[in-house]
């Protein structure tokens, strides 16, 4: 078909009349559809009751600009357009809600929507997520989580966590100097395949091997949907297909395993979408499995990791690990084969490591920006010490570090390590005036509900030298980072969405934090660290959702106490 009747057909169709164009060359005929389609995505966007722009970048939208400084483009689209707006992410069209008064009842209810992300990046990496969407199915997964990131399951991953950091912060110290970048991918996925259970569930992989690939498949997630060599999707896909060829002979055992588990829960419906067992049928049925598996192994090691936790009744029960939960969560809604348990493997690294490296490059440049701070960490450690001994354990790191555990928050709050989170309308949903249809992309994000906080915001459209609201300025961390606002309910942040809110809120928070309190506790105590790029490491960052620092920025001078 020419270019003259697919125009005249395209006109024809848009005016809903007949139309007859005059014959022209077709490079005229290429500009006159040009014109068409910017004039009807112009109309498309005007007529849109939901505020927001005209015109976005073709393909890739307005993320750019949202990655580089999410902070200063949410605030200045906020002050344009106010709480509700719209924006496109890799051309696809989200509602940015940052009214909290709107997004709570959003936030508190499992009704109305579904978790969703809207990048095939992501779609096309992670593939089934009913774990997460189907509402029975999540009710269950929930629960087991719960109890595995409760206290119990904590204190008894404590060990491990610390293990692992006492061995990365003395290699620091001998070095004297590290790439913080690097270190923080490393020791994430360290702590991940750890405390999750992949080394155990694993036993014969190669865990730097897998910790690569894991990093590769992360890294791919939120990248540009385009599946060519040399593009983050291409190296995730790949890293992927390593992974599902590398594990399927243990895969068959992790099956076996979960297969035997979930058949003494009663029956179920593949397929059917609905979980005919309740969470307490998989949690009585994973006591016994456990129970019956206590002792040790060939080499005298727990065979299973048992945690002492306390279901509703007050009973003691054993909690198996985050990728069992995982695997039997998903067994509960079809039958599980070896490709579901290296999605699981793939998964369970995702949910233990991806926010975790993000959070420890961000709180360790933050610190390492302000020496005035890291002394008065310092401080703290001294009086725990003088009060409870040297010894770092759980009870002290949980309950006698206040100080140190508000200015992990306050790091969080000026440099989330997540974009907040997605959910899609299934129902209309009202926004003062506005009414989101079903079917909308809902994106609550930390970065404008912290710089909108009304414990901090007075409304004033005024702005930092560096276009920031003065207590997100995250170039000017001595007149915007205050721990201590943290310690009083008259100025404690409002809206701290940095893991979620409400039943969405992130299950993983209390892991992170328990994690990063053991890492910056230890390395405090040891010596004094510098970032030498200084406020450049943040300025030159290609990206601040998340902040992932430029090659060679990220270089990080480390003194010893007793040395400085």
């Amino acid at each position: 078909m020419s270019i003259h009747a697919q125009l005249t057909g395209l006109c024809t169709q848009f005016t809903g009349r007949h139309c007859a164009l005059p014959y022209a060359e077709d490079n005229a005929y290429i500009l006159s559809a040009v014109c068409i389609v910017l004039a009807i995505v112009v109309l498309w966007n005007y007529s849109s009751s939901i505020p927001g722009p005209v015109f976005h970048l073709p393909l890739i939208g307005d993320a750019p600009f949202v990655f580089k400084n999410p902070v200063r483009f949410l605030f200045s689209r906020y002050l344009r357009y106010g709480p509700v707006f719209r924006l496109k992410l890799l051309n696809v069209p989200v509602v940015v809600v940052a009214d909290m008064a709107t997004l709570r009842p959003l936030l508190q209810r499992l009704e109305g929507s579904v978790f969703r992300v809207p990048f095939s990046a992501f779609d096309a990496l992670m593939e089934d997520m009913d774990n997460v969407v189907d509402h029975d199915v999540h009710s269950a997964y929930r629960k087991l989580l719960l109890q595995e990131l409760g206290p119990g399951g904590l204190s008894a991953k404590f060990d491990g966590a610390l293990q692992r950091a006492e061995a990365f912060i003395s290699r620091w110290c001998s070095a004297g100097r590290i790439a913080a970048w690097h270190e923080a991918q490393d020791l994430s996925m360290e702590w991940g395949m750890e405390l999750m259970g992949l080394r155990r569930a694993l036993p014969n992989t190669d865990m730097k091997w897998l910790k690569q690939r894991m990093l590769a498949f992360c890294d791919g997630l939120y990248a540009v949907p385009i599946n060519v060599p040399g593009t983050g999707l291409h190296a995730a896909m790949k890293a992927k297909r390593e992974v599902q060829q590398a594990l399927k002979a243990e895969a068959r055992a992790v099956v076996e395993h979960i297969q035997t588990l979930a058949s003494s829960c009663g029956p179920v419906q593949p397929g059917s979408g609905k979980a005919v067992r309740t969470p307490r049928d998989v949690q009585e049925a994973m006591q016994a499995q456990y129970a019956a598996a206590r002792g040790t192994d060939a080499e005298g090691n727990k065979a299973v990791q048992v945690q002492r936790t306390a279901d509703d009744d007050g009973k003691s029960c054993d909690v198996p690990t985050m990728l069992h939960v995982e695997l039997v969560t998903t067994a509960m809604r079809k039958d599980l084969d070896t490709y579901d348990a290296v999605l699981g493997v793939l998964h369970t690294a995702v949910a233990a490591g991806d926010t975790t490296r993000f959070s420890i490059i961000g709180a360790l440049t933050l610190l390492g920006l302000q020496p005035q701070l890291q002394e008065r960490l310092w401080q703290e450690q001294q009086q725990v010490i003088a009060n409870h001994g040297p010894e770092v354990t759980y009870n002290v790191v949980h309950n006698h570090m206040p100080f140190l555990e508000v200015t992990l928050k306050e790091m969080l709050r000026i440099l989330p390590a997540a974009g907040g989170g997605f959910r899609q309308l299934t129902a209309d949903m009202q926004c003062g005036q506005l009414t989101l249809r079903a079917g909308t992309y809902v994106w609550y994000n930390g970065h404008i509900m912290h710089a909108t906080d009304p414990a901090m915001w007075d409304g004033s459209p005024t702005l930092t030298k560096n276009g920031f609201p003065p207590h997100m300025d995250v170039f000017d961390l001595e007149n915007s980072c205050k721990p201590e606002r943290w310690l009083s309910e008259e100025t404690k942040p409002k809206q701290y969405l940095t893991f979620g809110h409400g039943v969405h809120n992130c299950l993983g928070q209390p892991l992170v934090y328990l994690e990063l309190k053991i890492l910056i506790c230890m390395l405090v105590r040891r010596a004094r660290w510098s970032m030498e790029a200084g406020y450049d490491i943040l300025r030159r960052a290609p990206t601040l959702l998340p902040f992932i620092p430029a090659p060679g920025t990220d270089g990080m001078k480390i003194t010893l106490r007793d040395k400085a």
